[in-house]
């Protein structure tokens, strides 16, 4: 079978309906969802454009950034396990936070301490508290030999017990910037653009992934996920180690890990794609399939919560979805 058709079969396949009910539910197996549309909903005045980026906290809530039509103050949101995920609340410092386009969110422990990790489109760098307090921020090109023109950052991801923070710049050089975490750039990048190992077509995403002690890109328009080897004390080091190319992944946003190194790839092309500890494809939740008629067209980023359900948000336009594990 054709490549291509295979994967729509298989992302076909994934869509379970129960009509008696009404229920939307998706996946297969151990990895079973079900669509709950009562929770998640982002309040005035906010008029959501785009929705980029997830962090969950040590409490269990979700926190959220977005674009917003009309305001470039508004961008932040939190949503509270004590309300379960209902109402959200905004918050943050408002444009010096949310002007431009608000994109890659990480929540990184720095010591018993969480901070959030704020990548901007709009050649913005910034380090937050978790109520949006701004600890430094970053508004000029790292490189002075790069093209500034095309320098548009997209996610951010740090190995923990590391100085090191790691930038993509997805939108814009495909390349990975090293910086330290009082927002220091340490003058080591690697990568750029192209298909070899070691390159990127768009390195939307990057993540340390504990499971093997590496840094993985989600390489979004060569389609597969790469690995590197990184040294917590030197930033020089960022060595190709190995590919994943998943069954049904074609432009993977990004990858999370459960508890038990289960992981989640939002795939702006439309599905959920959910591995096991080794990248084995163990489920694909058919996002837009299920729900494109309500808006959930591009899945962006995606996040398990401890009782094993997981969030999704998606790119234009912006939609929050909270899924039931069954």
């Amino acid at each position: 079978m054709h490549r291509t058709m295979k994967v729509f079969v298989l992302l076909l396949s994934t869509i379970v309906a129960t009509a008696s009910s009404g229920a939307i539910i998706g996946g297969w197996g151990d990895y079973t969802f079900e669509y709950i549309p009562n929770k998640l909903h982002i309040p005035s005045p906010a008029n959501v454009d785009n929705i980029h980026g997830i962090a969950v906290d040590v409490d269990d809530n979700i926190i959220v950034t977005f674009q917003d039509k009309n305001a470039s103050d508004l961008c932040m949101v939190r949503f509270t396990a004590d309300d379960d995920y209902a109402e959200g609340k905004l918050f943050g410092p408002g444009a010096s936070l949310c002007a431009g386009v608000p994109h890659g969110l990480r929540l990184i422990d720095e010591e018993g301490e969480p901070f959030l990790y704020h990548a901007n489109n709009a050649q913005k760098l910034r380090k937050t508290t978790l109520d949006g307090e701004i600890i430094w921020a970053i508004d000029e090109i790292p490189d002075e030999n790069m093209n500034a023109s095309t320098y548009s950052p997209t996610w951010f991801a740090a190995q923990d017990g590391s100085n090191f923070v790691y930038m993509t710049d997805g939108y814009g050089s495909s390349k990975i910037y090293v910086y330290t975490k009082d927002g220091k750039y340490t003058g080591f990048s690697f990568g750029g653009i192209g298909s070899d190992h070691g390159q990127f077509m768009t390195s939307h995403s990057i993540t340390y992934d504990w499971r093997v002690d590496m840094m993985v890109v989600s390489d979004r328009e060569n389609h597969r996920l790469e690995y590197f080897s990184i040294d917590p004390e030197d930033p020089s080091i960022f060595e190709y180690e190995k590919t994943v190319e998943v069954e049904g992944l074609q432009r993977p946003c990004n990858i999370r890990f459960d508890e038990n190194g289960v992981g989640i790839i939002p795939d702006l092309q439309g599905p959920v794609i959910i591995v096991d500890e080794n990248n084995t494809l163990l489920s694909v939740v058919n996002v837009t399939e299920m729900l494109g008629v309500e808006g959930f067209l591009h899945p962006h980023d995606a996040h398990w919560l401890p009782n094993g359900d997981f969030v999704v948000v998606t790119w234009a336009p912006g939609e929050i979805g909270y899924f039931k594990k069954q």
